[in-house]
């Protein structure tokens, strides 16, 4: 490539005898072929043009993390804002990749860290959801709302933290006004959010730092609901001491010894629900926990329950 100047516009031309690759410039992408990226520049390839899937190289590259075709393709005229306006960008692709060599050199290059899409989703949201704390450190030092909410879920980046399970960018988050217990979709908390990806240690640093495990979602369904379901029967007991009302109705009609007893908890898990007085008696679509105990022929669990007051 050679450029010329015309008309105040710098304009590259190809130099004659360079021979245009076999695959396309986003099949090179993708397979982060830097040398057929490079001839393809060479031959006078447009670097801003999408594919079918309405992406540009650039884009393409940063979400495979593709630092030096990053770099390349910015340095030879790449726009690192060439997305459709309201649509994700490289920066959003290289945050969600963890890539910080991809990310600082966009920036570089003059990406608009502050763009959102149209659902509101902002480059901090990827970089959370991607879980390199670097990255999150970065956009949060150039003035990213640790707060911004998603318009279809609500979810702000400290939820797409804890549903990936990184510790580390909830941290980060906070440290920057970020709230532990603000909720995303169906009104989840950080802390189911986490239960339900189950990431325990996560789940257990986010209570140690004062997560509110009485946090319902719009279903009325709490984090102990949510670690039965997931099968995490440590953080269960340690829920079950410290959630109130446990014998308040959830979701369809349903309380917690139900949901232990329909994903079948082990039975001391049962026995403490039952000691702590939650009914049995729980009717959920016209069936009781005696009735799936009944249909299950767990003869033991037919036993606590009845004893617990339980009838037919």
């Amino acid at each position: 490539m050679v450029p010329i100047a015309l008309g105040g516009w710098l304009i590259w031309f190809s130099r004659p005898g360079h021979v245009k690759p076999k695959d396309s410039l986003f099949e090179a992408v993708n397979k982060q072929d830097l040398k057929s990226v490079q001839a393809h520049v060479l031959t006078g390839a447009s670097l801003n043009d999408v594919s079918e899937s309405g992406h540009t190289a650039l884009f393409t590259a940063a979400g495979n993390g593709d630092a030096p075709t990053v770099k390349y393709l910015l340095e030879h005229g790449a726009s690192p804002n060439a997305e459709l306006a309201g649509r994700t960008t490289p920066l959003d692709a290289g945050a969600l990749a963890g890539s910080l060599e991809v990310v600082t050199e966009l920036i570089k290059h003059g990406a608009d860290v502050k763009q959102t899409t149209k659902d509101g989703e902002t480059s901090l949201h990827a970089a959370a959801a991607g879980g390199n704390v670097a990255i999150v450190k970065l956009l949060l030092e150039k003035g990213l709302d640790p707060q911004a909410r998603r318009k279809t879920d609500h979810a702000t980046p400290l939820c797409d933290a804890a549903s990936g399970g990184h510790w580390d960018c909830i941290q980060a988050l906070t440290a920057h006004g970020a709230k532990i217990d603000t909720t995303g979709f169906h009104g989840r908390s950080p802390l189911t959010l986490s239960i339900q990806g189950r990431h325990r240690e996560v789940s257990r640093n986010l209570i140690a730092a004062g997560a509110d495990v009485n946090l319902a979602d719009y279903d009325g369904i709490k984090p102990l609901a949510f670690a039965i379901i997931a099968g995490d029967y440590d953080l269960v007991k340690q829920l079950i001491a410290i959630t109130k009302d446990l014998g308040k109705y959830q979701s369809a009609g349903r309380n917690v010894l139900y949901t232990a007893v329909f994903y079948a908890a082990p039975k001391d898990i049962i026995q403490e629900l039952l000691d702590k007085g939650v009914t049995p008696n729980q009717i959920n679509k016209n069936q009781t926990p005696l009735q799936i105990a009944t249909e299950n022929e767990d003869k033991e669990l037919i036993a606590a329950l009845k004893k617990a007051g339980a009838t037919e």
